[in-house]
């Protein structure tokens, strides 16, 4: 076969283009099908899923993990987990905007670093460090 049949022939495969990321749910469900019918292979999964085959194997080696999601909770509508690094400062800022925006308050970036200054000279939590430019560019931005 020529250069030029080996190039063609690679382009015309089903593998997509663009990368494509499941939501939990969608992993979940991919676990399912697998096990509802034990003779579809990992490629045959790959189209179904519009996915690359070495991704259904890397879901389908975690399949206890994603066979315990729930596809009715809107956490399985993610497609990546955040960790959050410190969890009282998520949930304190966290319940700060909630009560904001219920109590229709417009909430800009000059707002948000001062609740973050606050919180950082009151929590004294260890390495807990104003980032401001690293962690989020709130230059001109409305939240």
């Amino acid at each position: 076969m020529s250069q030029q049949g080996k190039r063609k022939s690679i382009k015309e495969s089903s593998q997509p283009n663009k990368r494509v990321v499941l939501t939990h749910a969608q992993k979940h469900q991919l676990c399912l099908d697998s096990q509802k019918t034990p003779r579809l292979t990992q490629t045959e999964l790959a189209t179904l899923y519009n996915i690359k085959q070495n991704t259904v194997s890397d879901i389908l080696r975690n399949k206890d993990k994603w066979l315990l999601v729930n596809p009715d909770l809107e956490e399985a509508n993610k497609q990546r987990v955040k960790n959050v690094h410190i969890p009282q400062v998520e949930k304190t800022l966290s319940l700060w905007i909630t009560n904001a925006f219920s109590a229709n308050l417009i909430i800009n970036g000059n707002i948000l670093r001062e609740k973050l200054n606050f919180l950082h000279s009151n929590l004294k939590l260890p390495g807990f460090q104003l980032l401001m430019d690293g962690w989020i560019n709130l230059k001109n931005v409305t939240i």
